[in-house]
């Protein structure tokens, strides 16, 4: 069943993304996660054009909706529940995100106890909306979701590093066209995406529900 499945694998290993044959990503090899996160993944077309090499793999280039907080403090009834909800609200899009990446920012800069981030920062209709939308959804579910950061603000992380004359060769990314087409719930190293759009999965989604219960 979908529903078991799910749980199930929440308690694969960190690491570097390998797709499984359900769709989800798990982990291999590579850095550890431990948070949990809700996001818009952007297309691999897209990611393979703005990453730096150095910085976040294009496969991790996201924009974050909501910080979840540690995945292991989220039980897993919750964490099901989440993902639930997220994939019904992505089956609600009119489809992928046109959206800009206006600018490159440095936040963090000089933080004890954050690394600095060279990030783009993004614009576009409906961009917002999503975000409260998935935001609130989440808290409703999550009562220990941490605060989030106020206002929103739309960015991709592209490198973190103190070297700040990156930002000026980093130029080139700024000014882009760039489409969010799926939204991404990660706890841990376990990332699902859902096709933004796609009213096929809520549907798929409810079958497997019911043929569980």
């Amino acid at each position: 069943a979908k529903k078991a499945a799910l749980a199930e694998s929440i308690e694969k290993p960190l690491g570097e993304l390998a797709k499984k044959k359900d769709g989800t990503l798990t982990a291999a090899d590579g850095p550890v996660h431990t948070g949990a996160m809700i996001a818009l993944r952007m297309s691999d077309e897209d990611a393979a054009r703005l990453a730096v090499e150095g910085g976040e793999p294009a496969g991790e280039l996201h924009l974050t909706l909501g910080f979840l907080g540690e995945a292991a403090d989220i039980p897993e009834d919750t964490q099901a529940a989440i993902l639930a909800a997220m994939r019904d609200l992505a089956a609600q899009a009119d489809g992928p995100l046109e959206c800009e990446a206006f600018g490159l920012s440095v936040f963090n800069a000089g933080a004890d106890d954050r690394e600095t981030a060279i990030v783009l920062t993004v614009g576009g209709e409906g961009l917002a909306q999503i975000q409260t939308t998935a935001a609130t959804a989440a808290a409703d579910l999550h009562e220990g979701m941490p605060a989030q950061h106020d206002p929103f603000a739309a960015h991709v992380t592209l490198i973190y590093s103190d070297d700040l004359s990156l930002v000026e060769q980093l130029t080139d990314r700024a000014n882009q066209p760039v489409t969010f087409t799926h939204l991404r719930v990660a706890f841990a190293g376990v990332v699902t995406d859902f096709p933004l759009g796609d009213a096929t999965q809520a549907a798929e989604g409810d079958a497997a529900t019911l043929a569980a219960e």
